[in-house]
């Protein structure tokens, strides 16, 4: 039997219009080329439940799949991107009124594996991924709402869109070195908080036109 694809979701309201209502925490088979698993939300869980899973079956591809922030205002509400690069925000330390990453404190080598230039790019895989636009990721710990925060990631980083889990599904992929991806739709822009400008259901619906043929196709 050939090893299935693994899809990756914070939570399953993320992913109920493509596989349904998902237990989280557990892997679920919704079809014979893939599983699934809910993580829950953040870094943390996320890196403890993907572990567990890929020590104990044999997947050959997660795709992590979710909503998103903007941090580029270019990008549009409701618009579905492809992740191909993210990084773990303000990880290292304060220097006064200045942040310092790990790599720059040398904690942390750039290029050291799983990282590439302090970002972690998943393996490459050879799975028919939608057309769709191109973007880097910041996986923050605190979604950003505020003016003071949205100019510290201004001085400090260059992504497009941020999530809470992105990285740590690229970090624990590559660890075990299966190929990922990373698909997101933009709920909302990265500005103070303003949940009334939020796309939540039309950003689903979305994301779930994008994702659902490739789980009936591959």
């Amino acid at each position: 039997m050939k090893p299935k694809n693994l899809l990756v979701a914070a939570t399953s309201a993320e992913i109920i219009d493509i596989c349904g209502q998902i237990q989280p925490y557990q892997i679920t088979e919704i079809n014979e080329n893939w599983s699934v698993l809910v993580t829950g939300v953040g870094i943390v869980p996320t890196v403890f439940h993907l572990t567990k899973a890929l020590c104990t079956n044999n997947f050959r591809f997660v795709l992590n799949v979710g909503l998103a922030g903007a941090i580029n205002k270019s990008l549009s509400l409701g618009e579905t991107v492809n992740i191909i690069s993210d990084e773990f925000a303000f990880w290292g330390s304060e220097d006064n009124d200045h942040f310092l990453s790990v790599f720059k404190t040398g904690l942390q080598n750039a290029n050291e594996f799983p990282f590439l230039n302090e970002k972690i790019v998943p393996l490459k895989n050879d799975f028919n991924l939608p057309a769709i636009q191109i973007v880097s990721g910041l996986t923050v710990q605190t979604v950003t709402g505020s003016l003071k925060s949205i100019k510290l990631i201004q001085e400090n980083y260059h992504a497009d869109v941020e999530s809470m889990e992105g990285a740590a599904v690229f970090y624990v992929a590559n660890q075990f070195n299966i190929p990922a991806a990373q698909i997101r739709t933009i709920s909302n822009y990265v500005e103070p908080r303003n949940r009334e400008n939020w796309k939540i259901q039309e950003s689903l619906k979305a994301l779930s036109i994008v994702v659902k043929p490739m789980l009936e196709s591959q």
